[in-house]
């Protein structure tokens, strides 16, 4: 969110490092989903499967709620009250 009290130059900043962030986060994020997904059957096997799995999971959702308010933050959507 960009405050009134803000220098040109922290926003600046914020902006560049937010999409440094998310762009290596959704760059690494859909190669480990399909190495995952093509591994699946090998790891079914192995002991640690239901660990993997598990962060397999925790994974999606740290992406899906991660990008939420990167969106809502981005095009300062506002709920205007009734």
């Amino acid at each position: 969110m960009i405050f009134a009290s803000d220098t040109p130059t922290l926003v600046y900043l914020r902006l560049v490092f937010s999409f440094l962030i998310f762009a290596c986060l959704y760059c690494i994020f859909p190669v480990f989903v399909q190495v995952y997904c093509s591994n699946r059957e090998n790891h079914k096997s192995n002991p640690l499967y239901p660990t993997i799995n598990q962060l397999y999971r925790a994974l999606w959702f740290f992406y899906i709620t991660a990008i939420i308010p990167f969106l809502v933050d981005t095009f300062e959507i506002e709920v205007s009250g009734t």
